[in-house]
Parts: C-alpha cells; sequence; structure tokens
C-alpha cells in the first residue's frame, strides 16, 4: 500500500507541475488557448494501457477486458489467425516441457517475471517480478485455461476493452472498439519479451549482469547497417502469419542457412582434405538467436564406409602447416556456435564438459564460416570408399541442462542440413 500511495503522490505532483506552468502559460496567451493547452495535458496523462510487456518486470492488466472477449471469440471472425496461433509457440510458451521443467525447478526459475512474458494473462501480474508465482505447482498440475493459452489474441491485442491494431477496415471498426496501436508493428514491441535480463532479486525493478536475450539489441545494429525497413515481422510474420516461426521451425532455419562440402584425397590417398562453407543469409540478428544461454549450433562430421560403418582416424605424412588446415586426430568432429558467458558459474563445467561454447561465437547476419580439415581415416576400417558426412544441428536447450531438467537432449535438436561427399582411393581406381 505504501509502494502504491506513493507511486500515486509521485505521479500527482509531477502532473500538477505541468499543469501549473501550462497555467502560466495561459496567463499570456490568453485564457482560451490556456485552456486548450490544459485539457491536451490531462488528457495526455490518461493514456490507456501499456502495450509493451516491460521485459516482464510487471506484468499486463487484463482486469478489465470485457466479458465474453476470448481467443474463441476472436477465431470466430479471425479464422486463419486463429487456426495459426493454435499450432504456433506462442500458444504453448506457459505450457511447453521444457518451460513446465525450468519454472518449476526448485534451485531456479520460479520467478514471476518468467511468467509474465511466457503467460502474460495470469493471476499475478501484478505483484513483485522476483516473488514466486502463487500456486505455481498446483497450476501445472491442473492445468487453468489461462495457463494453456500462453501469449494469446488478448495479450497482445486488447487493451482497456478495445482491440489494438495497426489499421482497421469499417467492418473492424463496427465490430468491437478498435485503437490504432502502432508500436504493434515496431522491433521495440516484440523486443518487450524478446529481450531482457536478469532480474535484481533486491530491487526487482533492475537488472543485473548480461543480456539473457539480446534479440533486440542484435536487431538495432543489423537495421544501422542500412536495412532501414526491415522489421522482425518479416521474417517471423510474413504476411500476417500468427503462427510466428523461429528456433522451433525446421523450414525456417533450412532457408537460413545453407552448407557447402567438398573433400578430396591428398598424400597419396593416405588423408582427406575437408573444406566446407556454412552461411547465414538475410537475418536480423545473430544465429542461434533467442535464449542464448541455452541454444546453440554444432556442425558435426563424420567419416563412413561403404555400409556406413564409422571410421576412426589413423595415422598420414601431412601435416596441418603444410597446407594451411587444421588436423582432425577425433571423430566425429564437432564446431560448435553459440554464446553462453561465465559458463563455470552456472553449470560449475568447463566448455568440453558441458559441450556449450562459452565465447559469443555465433554467426552475424550475411556471414560464412569457412574450415579447411585434414583426416586420415583408418585403413583397416575404410576399404576402398569413404563417406564424409557432415551435419548441422540446432539445440534449443544444451545437453547439460536438458538432463538437469529430467528432458532429452535428442528431443531438443534436430538436423537442419545435411552434405555428403564419397570419395574412392586413388589405389583402388588404379
Amino acid at each position: 500500500m505504501t509502494v502504491s500511495m506513493t507511486t500515486d503522490n509521485a505521479k500527482t505532483r509531477s502532473l500538477a507541475r505541468v499543469l501549473a506552468a501550462v497555467l502560466i502559460a495561459a496567463t499570456v496567451v490568453g485564457t482560451a488557448t490556456g485552456a486548450v493547452r490544459v485539457w491536451t495535458v490531462i488528457s495526455d496523462a490518461q493514456r490507456p494501457g501499456p502495450v509493451l510487456f516491460e521485459h516482464g518486470v510487471s506484468g499486463v492488466d487484463f482486469t478489465h477486458v470485457p466479458a465474453g472477449w476470448t481467443n474463441e471469440w476472436c477465431g470466430e471472425c479471425h479464422k486463419r489467425d486463429y487456426a495459426q496461433w493454435k499450432g504456433s509457440r506462442h500458444n504453448l510458451s506457459g505450457s511447453n516441457e521444457n518451460f513446465e521443467a525450468q519454472i518449476l525447478d526448485p534451485k531456479g526459475g520460479r520467478k514471476q517475471w518468467c511468467m509474465n512474458c511466457h503467460v502474460p494473462i495470469n493471476p499475478g501480474a501484478t505483484v513483485f517480478s522476483t516473488r514466486e508465482p502463487e500456486d505455481l505447482d498446483q497450476n501445472y498440475t491442473e492445468h487453468p485455461e489461462w495457463l494453456m493459452n500462453g501469449i494469446d489474441c488478448l495479450t497482445c491485442h486488447v487493451r482497456d476493452g478495445q482491440v489494438l491494431v495497426t489499421h482497421a477496415s469499417e467492418e473492424a471498426a463496427t465490430a468491437h472498439p478498435i485503437r490504432i496501436a502502432p508500436e504493434l508493428g515496431t522491433a521495440e514491441f516484440c523486443g518487450s519479451c524478446h529481450q531482457f535480463d536478469f532480474h535484481d532479486r533486491e530491487h526487482p525493478d533492475q537488472f543485473h549482469g548480461p543480456l539473457q536475450q539480446a534479440s533486440l539489441e542484435e536487431f538495432l545494429e543489423f537495421r544501422a547497417t542500412g536495412e532501414l525497413e526491415t522489421r522482425c515481422h518479416d521474417c517471423h510474420m510474413p504476411d500476417g502469419d500468427h503462427e510466428m516461426p523461429g528456433g522451433y521451425s525446421l523450414s525456417l532455419l533450412q532457408e537460413t542457412f545453407d552448407l557447402a562440402l567438398s573433400a578430396n584425397w591428398i598424400d597419396d590417398g593416405d588423408a582427406i582434405l575437408i573444406e566446407m562453407d556454412l552461411s547465414i543469409g538475410h537475418v536480423g540478428h545473430r544465429v542461434p538467436g533467442g535464449e542464448h544461454f541455452f541454444r546453440f549450433l554444432s556442425l558435426q562430421t563424420v567419416l563412413e564406409d561403404e555400409q556406413g560403418n564409422a571410421i576412426g582416424t589413423g595415422t598420414s605424412t601431412i601435416r596441418p602447416s603444410d597446407i594451411e588446415a587444421t588436423l582432425i586426430d577425433q571423430l566425429p568432429h564437432i564446431k560448435t556456435f553459440g554464446h553462453h558467458p561465465a559458463l563455470s558459474e552456472f553449470t560449475g563445467l568447463s566448455e568440453e564438459e558441458s559441450g556449450m561454447p562459452s565465447p559469443d561465437t555465433r554467426l552475424s547476419p550475411n556471414d560464412t564460416w569457412t574450415a579447411r580439415y585434414v583426416v586420415s581415416p583408418d585403413r583397416e576400417q575404410s576399404g576402398s570408399t569413404v563417406r564424409i558426412r557432415t551435419e548441422l544441428w540446432y539445440h534449443v536447450l544444451d545437453a547439460w541442462n536438458a538432463i538437469k531438467f529430467k528432458l532429452s537432449p535428442d528431443e531438443l535438436r534436430w538436423t537442419v542440413l545435411r552434405r555428403e561427399a564419397v570419395l574412392t582411393r586413388p589405389s583402388a581406381v588404379d
């Protein structure tokens, strides 16, 4: 109560100062003009509810949603948008297995600020963001509708009994009260949930440490290079698609990357020179995006015989310094791309133990990563034919945390691209 009164008094004092300044101006320019200015200030001071989500620091008050305004009601007219949302990750943002495991973790998570972005319409949206959500475990047992809806139609499009839109037809204006809200079409709107830091335990309106997700910051860096018209919506809401594909969409990932592989025998057939290029296209942020504390890419390279059996490494007279390449002495060879700052602080494990990259090795927009490897296949295992296979995997959660949360690492990664090259030993050809 004290905090609320203090805040209200501060707002009142601030408004009073502004009104006083306007009234003083009115004595100079005339009573009528002054009255107009006073009304303008009062009108501005009575702004409708906030559109942005404040990075989870506070929820959005939905106590004034008109009766009967539900997602199903929206879907009666907006059938395509409703169907797309039902199949989206936004619909599952509060109830998917990954988030449930983390929010219920007794040693971490369990914070209201997590719910304020993953499930903005929630009973505790007006409490401190560092507080544990009330009846958290019970809600995940009973699965109330607000939890299962995740980020829904009302979350983004309803404030103070009005439907927020970027543009409206006459038909829409007669169907329900509307408000033109250009914010919905901006990167800042998306970033109000998709960029956040750790919240201070003692001062819940403050942040500390590195960004846990930096999508907006990275996007603004990209747009500053000259892509002034680019928006988050261009990739994640093409043609107004409310499925909003992202890192969980295999088709979107396959459109994002290109992988080239070539291989040739060297050292009279004792070794193979492997060359590969991994390119990222016209993307508005570094990849992988999202919560980069958990997400990363891995490029896995193996050798196989004609039957698909794995081949190990042998010995070769070629040294990498001779041909400007890196020697592979262990298979499979794994190259990771990601970012996990302060790794030991969070896991207590080294990069090798956890399988997660520590420095920021993610790919930037329009980047190409190039590698040249030398590998000597074991002669007894390989025979006359060797298949070089490389796969690009996208991980939404690292193996260490997957096991911690009792999830399957294999189910939290997928193969985005696969390339192969088949070589026959020169001696076998002769």
